[in-house]
C-alpha cells in the first residue's frame, strides 16, 4: 500500500509524463547504480550541463560534472 504522499508523488508524475513529448524508459525497475546509468545516458545525448552542484565530492551530482568535465562538456554550475 502506497502512503497519502507516495499517491501524490505517482499523480504529479503521471501529469508531468503526460505532457512530454518523448518519455525514455531506461529500466522499469529500480537497481544499484541505474541512476548513474540514466546520468550517462543523459550526458549522451547533451551538448553541456546545467547543475546546481555544492561542490561536495560525492553523489550523482558530482559523479555527472566529473564525467561532463572528462568529456570536454561545458558546466554551468548554478549554485
Amino acid at each position: 500500500l502506497l502512503s497519502r504522499r507516495q499517491r501524490q508523488m505517482c499523480k504529479e508524475t503521471d501529469h508531468i509524463l503526460a505532457k512530454a513529448d518523448k518519455v525514455i524508459v531506461l529500466s522499469d525497475t529500480y537497481y544499484k547504480g541505474c541512476l548513474l546509468r540514466r546520468n550517462d545516458f543523459m550526458l549522451q545525448h547533451s551538448n553541456f550541463v546545467i547543475a546546481y552542484y555544492d561542490g561536495k565530492q560525492k553523489g550523482g551530482t558530482y559523479y555527472t560534472c566529473r564525467e561532463a568535465r572528462k568529456r570536454g562538456m561545458t558546466v554551468v554550475n548554478l549554485f
